[in-house]
């Protein structure tokens, strides 16, 4: 599966960090991303911690704009309530491709925990953190 990740996001250039939805299902969505040097959170030829903690973020809406979209509802806007848990182990370069899982934790009403990771081509871990998302309802 690869799909468009714009299409069920409401962010646009230059502030998405996301390419492709490349995997999905009731409780995980996976992206891909390909670090490009004019997007706004580079910096000395690598995407900056914010970078990929914005990644992380988008690719929680990707999950729940796919869901939206599965079911022919408009996409709806989320909102970070909080981040917790926030490892940052390393920085990826321009030009490199991150894949990023989000995984819903636990749903309550119009309030998603999901826990996020981005890897790196190598399938290294970059970071992880823990995010609660509020969706307009």
């Amino acid at each position: 599966m690869e799909m468009d990740a714009t299409l069920l996001i409401p962010q646009r250039p230059p502030f998405v960090f996301v390419d492709q939805l490349i995997d999905f299902d009731d409780h995980s969505a996976s992206s891909t991303f390909i670090i490009k040097t004019q997007n706004p959170m580079v910096e000395s030829n690598c995407l900056m911690a914010g970078g990929l903690l914005e990644n992380m973020a988008q690719t929680a809406a990707v999950m729940n704009g796919y869901r939206q979209n599965i079911m022919q509802l408009p996409v709806v806007r989320g909102y970070i309530g909080a981040m917790s848990n926030i490892v940052i182990i390393g920085l990826p370069a321009v030009g490199q491709r991150i894949t990023t899982t989000v995984k819903l934790k636990t749903k309550v009403l119009n309030v998603d925990i999901v826990e996020a990771q981005v890897m790196n081509e190598e399938g290294q871990i970059l970071a992880s953190c823990e995010m609660k998302i509020f969706l307009e309802a």
